[in-house]
């Protein structure tokens, strides 16, 4: 506080707005204060009641200086002339000056009410409240601002006093001048400003803070964002409430996973699928309506019961705490309904641990796979068809003569048809006899038959008819489906099959599924035995390596293609082993070329008697050779390469009398796990193969 003892000083500045005030001790006097007062107790002086109050002290004070400027006029002392002209004139400014402050103070509070004095004492309280964080603020402030919370502090009129730095920023201010003496009104929108205006105002009221209250916020680019505000009135050393203090930290991210868990409680509550929790025990702690209904109970009595409600006699087994450490399958199994009717279900159970990584308890899924079981099955059926066909095919074009075909085209008829029994005719190119070259019974044994004529056959083509069967020579069936066998117009033979008399309760559906699978057979099978008759040496030229035996390369190329089809159709995998003879040229040289190509003719013997039926054998190139898996997964892939590997190193393969050991080394990649394309599986396993002869040959390695 500036203070004047120049008495000609005295005056006020600015009252009305009461930014400063400027005193001698004469004014000082007027109003009964003390000449050195400080700047925190002049901001809590209103001075328009401290004037009212002392009206009398100032009307008697500006008499008395009218009294010294009368002295001073008729006095002859030069002094006492002096003195009563100063304190005079000085007395009877500070009247007048009071005086006209009244009388603008009057006029304006009858014209504007009551809020003339409000805005007087709104500056007070406004700087009432700032004073509390003016004096030693810079260990606090420091505190302040280092804090990640949202800290502010304002008056009893929701105006900000003070603001750390977390807060200046999350309200986009760039220093604490912006935000001295602006609202929520000025920050936020209305309908959220007026929130927080109508909560600060009965904390203020009441004087009851609020503590841990979750409210929504916007911030400066318009996105909302969730906080936990805690807020409390703020007092002076008198216990005057004199504003509020506040604290918030910003929740979005709890907000935002306390959403996504309340969605998937709701999720779980509605979904379809059968979810329970038990404790390590199997006491059933939870358990969703889709569970309870899919068993038959209301979840309110599954609640505390054992698991093993849902487990028939025999089923459930206790588990160790070992075992229950390491669950995490997916398994299928079947469950009892309240009834007592049982229906299979598909379960995947997880273990769920608490904060120390200790289980806790255990959740469990549960599907009724009663329709899928049936669908399934259907599926099954049809896939094992188009497999059994596929075997088929693959089986008729290793076939050198035409009589390998018989047992195989008997063999996939009675996996096809295992109850049922039938025959097939063949038509002899040279007599153009029709020979019942094979047939089959009821328990799959294989009978050869006598010879029909094709004008028999053809006159039963002609009529379409599908009851005739030479076999209802040798049974009473009832019932006959017979198809021919053509390739391009000429009848090449006949399959039927006989439906036993149990049968006889099959549905027309079912019947014809039976014929056309059996049409199916016949259309490969003609196929086939067209092109065995007609280029059967041709054909053997063209997929056939002369010097191993094995399939070469082109068929290699064609049977990728078709096992890379069959495996995305069927959803499975194909494994592709590629080896080669270690130090091969190096034993040519030694050797000679006619010994290497003996070697290479018993290794691809070898080979062959090696792999599963389905499995194809190729000769890749010069001493390299390409295994195709169907259907075999990585690690069956490698576990067989392994195998070849350990019993080729302990095979003797004889050469003009002499006996050699050789060594292979081997490179594993599966489809599709390593490309998309076979051919580029193909080249993950070949650089499997040198990184195995990197390594040091005679050895398995693996596709990365």
């Amino acid at each position: 506080m500036i203070v004047a003892h120049n008495l000609w000083n005295v005056s006020f500045l600015s009252l009305l707005e009461f930014q400063a005030v400027i005193l001698s001790p004469p004014a000082l006097l007027i109003f009964s204060l003390s000449s050195w007062i400080s700047l925190r107790h002049l901001w809590k002086w209103n001075p328009y009641d401290e004037i009212k109050r002392h009206l009398f002290q100032i009307f008697l004070l500006t008499f008395l200086g009218l009294l010294l400027l009368a002295q001073w006029l008729m006095s002859s002392n030069l002094t006492l002339v002096a003195m009563f002209k100063q304190y005079g004139i000085v007395l009877v400014l500070v009247g007048l000056a009071v005086g006209i402050y009244l009388l603008r103070a009057q006029m304006a509070e009858k014209e504007y009410g009551s809020s003339y004095r409000a805005i007087l004492q709104d500056r007070v309280e406004r700087k009432r409240a700032e004073t509390l964080f003016v004096e030693d603020q810079g260990p606090l402030r420091t505190l302040l601002d280092a804090l990640p919370e949202y800290i502010f502090v304002k008056d009893c009129k929701s105006r900000f006093v003070l603001n750390n730095l977390a807060h200046i920023k999350e309200l986009g201010a760039s220093s604490q001048e912006e935000l001295i003496g602006k609202t929520d009104f000025d920050i936020f929108p209305e309908s959220l400003a007026y929130q927080y205006y109508t909560a600060e105002q009965q904390i203020l009221q009441t004087r009851q803070p609020m503590i841990n209250h979750e409210e929504m916020t916007i911030d400066p680019d318009g996105n909302p964002h969730w906080l936990l505000t805690s807020k409390v009135p703020l007092h002076d050393k008198h216990g005057q409430v004199i504003g509020l203090v506040g604290t918030s930290r910003d929740i979005t991210k709890r907000k935002q996973d306390e959403e996504k868990l309340h969605e998937l409680c709701q999720a779980v509550e509605t979904m379809q699928l059968g979810v329970t929790i038990t404790d390590l025990k199997g006491t059933i702690i939870y358990t969703n309506p889709a569970e309870a209904r899919m068993h038959g109970y209301p979840v309110e009595e599954l609640l505390g019961k054992d698991l093993g409600i849902f487990a028939p006699v025999g089923f459930r087994r206790p588990m160790t705490i070992e075992q229950i450490n390491s669950m995490k399958h997916l398994r299928q199994s079947i469950n009892i309904k309240k009834d007592g009717s049982i229906f299979p279900v598909r379960l995947m159970s997880d273990v769920i641990r608490d904060v120390s990584g200790k289980p806790a308890a255990i959740i469990t899924t549960c599907e009724d796979i009663s329709v899928y079981r049936r669908t399934a099955e259907k599926l099954r059926q049809h896939t094992r068809e188009l497999f059994l066909l596929n075997k088929l095919s693959d089986k008729l074009q290793l076939c050198e003569q035409e009589e390998e075909t018989y047992h195989i085209i008997v063999d996939i008829c009675k996996k096809l048809f295992p109850a049922e029994s039938g025959c097939l005719c063949i038509q002899h190119p040279a007599t153009n006899a029709m020979n019942v070259v094979a047939y089959w019974d009821e328990q799959g044994q294989e009978v050869l038959s006598e010879h029909w004529s094709t004008e028999l056959l053809s006159r039963w083509i002609l009529e379409k008819s599908s009851t005739f069967c030479p076999r209802q020579r040798y049974a009473s069936h009832a019932e006959c489906l017979s198809v021919p066998i053509v390739a391009s117009g000429e009848i090449l033979g006949l399959i039927s099959i006989c439906l036993v008399q149990e049968a006889a309760n099959n549905t027309k559906q079912e019947v014809e599924t039976k014929r056309i699978a059996l049409n199916r057979v016949a259309k490969h099978y003609a196929l086939a035995l067209a092109n065995l008759r007609l280029r059967e040496k041709l054909r053997i030229e063209s997929i056939q390596d002369p010097l191993t035996g094995l399939y070469n390369r082109r068929y290699m190329e064609e049977s990728l293609k078709r096992e890379a089809f069959r495996a995305k159709r069927h959803g499975s995998q194909v494994g592709i082993i590629m080896l080669d003879v270690d130090h091969f040229k190096s034993f040519n040289d030694l050797h000679g070329h006619h010994i290497g190509d003996s070697v290479l003719h018993e290794l691809g013997e070898f080979l062959h008697t090696r792999i599963r039926g389905e499995d194809i054998a190729c000769r890749y190139g010069g001493e390299e050779f390409l295994l195709i898996l169907p259907e075999a997964s990585l690690e069956t892939a490698r576990q067989r390469a392994e195998e070849l590997r350990v019993e080729l190193q302990n095979l003797k393969i004889m050469a003009q009398g002499k006996q050699f050991h050789i060594a292979i080394s081997l490179g594993v990649a599966a489809f599709p796990n390593h490309h998309s394309d076979i051919m580029q599986t193909v080249d993950a396993a070949d650089m499997a193969l040198y990184r195995a002869k990197a390594l040091g040959r005679n050895q398995v390695a693996v596709a990365t």
